[in-house]
């Protein structure tokens, strides 16, 4: 147990992290709309945020910064 304590906590982590990572890129690549409206909605308290997300959603020419 106190060799799993060692080293197997770490990997463990990181795996998932490594999973949630490979996730979080998959969603921005192929649903970058649905990604951003779902990042903006979490961080709709930090207005400096919003707006660096919609500069770069602008950049990337990302519908979901266009107005309809």
């Amino acid at each position: 147990m106190a060799q799993f304590g060692g080293n197997g906590f770490n990997k463990s982590h990181s795996a998932a992290y490594a999973l949630l990572a490979y996730q979080t890129a998959y969603l921005k690549t192929h649903y970058p709309v649905e990604y951003f409206s779902a990042l903006m909605t979490s961080e709709s308290g930090d207005t400096d945020k919003i707006i660096r997300y919609i500069g770069y959603c602008r950049r990337r020419g990302s519908r979901s910064s266009r107005r309809t």
